[in-house]
């Protein structure tokens, strides 16, 4: 739940929100079926609750990219 893949139309694309926790690897996979070996450009969050953010320290351990999220959701 919770997961979005967007392209920009140049070839990359870039996650909104991770699922929940556990959910990393289907994650994974559905973006290499779409995308092939191409990590996301970054990670948008659009808020903190837990079936957004399950999966994201694994997502960004995997693709080292940044994450973006509003600061008051940091905590």
């Amino acid at each position: 739940v919770n997961v979005y893949f967007v392209e920009d139309g140049g070839g990359g694309w870039t996650l909104i929100d991770a699922g929940l926790r556990g959910y990393a690897g289907a994650i994974r996979r559905t973006a290499r079926r779409l995308f092939g070996d191409t990590p996301p450009s970054a990670i948008i969050l659009t808020h903190g609750h837990f079936d957004h953010v399950g999966g994201l320290v694994r997502l960004v351990a995997d693709w080292r990219v940044p994450v973006y999220a509003h600061p008051l959701e940091h905590p």
